[in-house]
């Protein structure tokens, strides 16, 4: 058995397009050589006849539209990084709770005296950075 959805002859070249031109809808087209409706299309488009109207009612093809480029951005200019590093200071502990963010104004640390013996945190800081779970 032959596959007849890859082979078009000229009698049906001859048909689908008398087919096509009487306005038979292309699933019509494609039932009466028992193939796809997609084969039919593609096969209209490589015989080059030409196209139908929209089959949806005042539908017309939309123009595509020129778009002018958008202007362009004026130039970025960043601020420095600013890296700033806890306050270490040989006698006294300070807390190195961060407040704010580094990349912002106001950045500091609390750099209020740490109570805790090994900690780096104040009490009130400490109370923030480390809470414990509710049982």
């Amino acid at each position: 058995m032959t596959d007849r959805r890859n082979v078009w002859t000229e009698a049906m070249d001859a048909a689908l397009s008398g087919l096509w031109a009487e306005g038979a809808t292309s699933g019509a087209i494609a039932a009466h050589f028992r193939t796809t409706r997609n084969a039919v299309i593609g096969r209209v488009h490589r015989l080059h006849l030409p196209p139908r109207p929209s089959p949806i009612p005042g539908h017309v093809p939309a123009k595509p539209k020129r778009v002018a480029p958008p202007p362009p951005l004026p130039p970025v200019v960043a601020d420095p990084p600013v890296h700033r590093t806890p306050p270490r200071l040989p006698s006294v502990r300070v807390c190195q709770y961060p407040i704010g963010h580094p990349r912002e104004r106001g950045f500091r640390y609390c750099g209020a005296p740490v109570t805790q013996p090994g900690g780096v945190y104040c009490d009130r800081c400490r109370s923030i950075a480390y809470q414990r779970r509710a049982a």
